[in-house]
């Protein structure tokens, strides 16, 4: 079952009780909560607001979207990190392998070390790490997210998927195909190249695909509204009945 949801960082200037409402009233049903604003990273009494508002509304926490960037110094503590997760009844937490993208990365083994060390710490409380699939990081491409989901070697890391605009519709296929066995969460919106935001309505034709791919998955798959175009809860209106009609069709 594909469930749609929203990213809270869309909104970054709206309460948790704001982000709550907005999905109510677009049909949205599941929240990935941002660490940076809106529960930020070891803030334990924001994750249990954050949570008493998310059950009080009917919706359900898919991520808890973390900053911690694997390999690097200065980061937050993991440990302080998965305990907001747990709070939240987050399954999975997103983190960003390293800073560099693949062909700039020297070494990749700080960044391996330090994803194992994260996937032993959520695996503790039941939980799993999703990678971010994003540009300067060792997932900016699929060849290289591959390589590291090998290289880490852990039942605990999955991968998240976003499309990469960049690159060309059959890339994006293909690439969604490849990660769905270590699938957790995905980022639904539409940008053309030179990353302007467009209405979802605008890639219709191409989520429908991503879509059924995701539905070969036979398995509970949120996807989550992220990016909405000028920020306005207009089009997140716009977009969320246009993310609602794709996922009622299948």
């Amino acid at each position: 079952m594909l469930t749609p949801g929203l990213v809270s960082i869309s909104f970054r200037k709206r309460s948790l009780e704001e982000i709550a409402a907005d999905c109510v009233q677009t049909n949205l049903r599941v929240i990935e909560w941002g660490g940076d604003i809106h529960v930020p990273h070891g803030d334990f009494r924001q994750a249990e607001i954050a949570a008493e508002i998310t059950q009080k509304n009917g919706l359900t926490v898919a991520a808890y979207g973390s900053y911690f960037r694997a390999g690097e110094p200065d980061q937050p503590d993991f440990a302080g990190i998965a305990e907001c997760a747990e709070i939240l009844h987050a399954p999975t937490i997103r983190v960003w392998a390293g800073k560099r993208g693949s062909e700039e990365c020297a070494d990749r083994k700080p960044v391996i070390q330090s994803l194992r060390d994260c996937c032993a710490i959520a695996a503790a409380k039941g939980l799993t790490v999703t990678l971010e699939c994003h540009n300067n990081t060792l997932t900016d491409t699929l060849e290289s997210t591959l390589q590291l989901l090998e290289e880490v070697d852990s039942p605990a890391l999955r991968c998240g998927w976003q499309p990469q605009y960049k690159r060309t519709a059959e890339y994006r296929l293909k690439w969604l195909q490849s990660i769905l066995p270590y699938l957790s969460t995905v980022h639904c919106f539409c940008w053309t190249s030179a990353h302007e935001r467009l209405p979802l309505a605008a890639g219709v034709a191409e989520w429908q695909k991503f879509a059924e791919i995701l539905r070969s998955a036979n398995r509970p798959i949120p996807v989550m509204l992220e990016f909405v175009r000028n920020d306005e809860l207009s089009q997140l209106s716009a977009d969320a009945a246009t993310l609602n009609a794709l996922l009622k069709k299948l």
